[in-house]
């Protein structure tokens, strides 16, 4: 999920920089990172401003952002999410399969997410796509 808003966050990042080919170079590996370029309103594009910008597409970005975060880099929310109690001063660690069948919720409206922001970034993409459209068509 985080990696799929990090795919929003970039694709933005294509319409509102200053210098869009900087932007494709990054992408592809080439180039500098994208927090260290700026927007053509002058801000820096980090995640925190990509991200307050694309709430101003979709009121859930933020909040779906922050949530996916704390999943990020064995975090606590991570860990909490990974380990059970069953018995007293005995902890179960999941790591790996078989998933928790109490879990099967959580992973539903995870993928449900997953499945609105990948629709979310192809509505970004469109107006490419129907420009490039335009161009080949002169």
């Amino acid at each position: 999920m985080r990696v799929q808003i990090d795919n929003c966050l970039r694709t933005y990042a294509l319409y509102v920089a200053e210098n869009q080919s900087e932007i494709s170079r990054s992408v592809y590996g080439d180039g500098k990172q994208i927090n260290k370029m700026k927007a053509k309103d002058g801000n820096q594009m980090t995640d925190f401003y990509l991200r307050k910008e694309l709430s101003k597409i979709d009121k859930r970005f933020d909040s779906v952002y922050k949530a996916a975060s704390g999943y990020i880099h064995y975090s606590e929310k991570a860990f909490y999410a990974s380990v059970s109690v069953k018995e007293p001063n005995i902890l179960d660690i999941n790591v790996g399969h078989p998933i928790r069948e109490e879990l099967d919720s959580v992973l539903q409206e995870c993928a449900e997410a997953f499945i609105y922001f990948v629709k979310f970034q192809y509505k970004l993409t469109i107006p490419v796509v129907e420009s490039k459209k335009r161009i080949d068509a002169q």
